[in-house]
């Protein structure tokens, strides 16, 4: 997954299982309070494996 140079608030809903294979995630925040609009990953089953994450500060 990777949303580099979008604005944050976007969700990835993965409907079953996610397994990470060493992948790279990045997802957009701004980087405020505790409310302040970021991306991120929904998963509705059971996770394992290995994933990467890094942030990109969105203005």
């Amino acid at each position: 997954m990777n949303s580099e140079g979008g604005k944050p608030g976007n969700v990835l809903t993965v409907n079953g299982n996610y397994t990470g294979n060493n992948g790279l995630m990045t997802f957009n925040a701004t980087l405020g309070g505790d409310n302040s609009p970021t991306d991120k990953m929904n998963v509705k089953g059971d996770t394992q494996g290995n994933s990467r994450m890094s942030k990109m500060h969105a203005a």
